[in-house]
């Protein structure tokens, strides 16, 4: 729950900025529209979080759905149709902002742990495990393999993150 608030509001801050942006951009010139631009890395954190939190989301909704009756019926139905929109906007506003080949793969990544841990720590699907070590190394398979799919150079990026604090500590 948590995390997918933060995640919209991410997704708010986002819009909210691009607006500002847009409007900087009529008066200004645009002078001051690049410090108010979140940056490319927070954009993929912000919609890989609200991709991810959502999916793993629906997925509990829906097996909600078949457990609950009445009031709390409205409830899921409602926070259902809430999750689905989220689900719907932050894709479509991923697709057009984000390089799809990182994104994808990332947001992948992000619903297969969520999901994961609603398994483990909501639906008890630790009881069914009978290999842990077999558990963890199929899902950091599927993590590696789908990040040796995706455009992501996490080796590159931490070179850059590395020399930017080495220039920084000079100056």
């Amino acid at each position: 729950g948590v995390a997918w608030a933060a995640a919209v509001a991410g997704m708010a801050v986002d819009r909210e900025r691009g607006q500002i942006r847009a409007r900087l951009d009529k008066v200004g010139g645009g002078a001051y529209a690049t410090r108010v631009q979140l940056g490319e890395g927070t954009l993929l954190a912000v919609y890989v979080a609200a991709q991810a939190t959502s999916t793993s989301s629906l997925t509990t909704l829906g097996k909600l759905l078949v457990l609950v009756d009445g009031a709390s019926l409205g409830l899921v139905l409602a926070l259902l149709a809430l999750t689905t929109c989220t689900n719907l906007a932050s894709s479509i506003v991923a697709a057009v902002k984000l390089n799809q080949a990182t994104f994808i793969p990332m947001a992948s990544c992000g619903s297969l742990v969520l999901n994961q841990a609603t398994g483990l720590l909501l639906w008890g699907d630790g009881r069914t495990v009978r290999s842990w070590l077999s558990y963890a190394g199929v899902h950091i398979l599927i993590l590696l393999g789908t990040y040796e799919l995706s455009s992501a150079d996490l080796c590159e990026h931490i070179r850059q993150r590395r020399s930017r604090a080495a220039e920084t500590s000079l100056s």
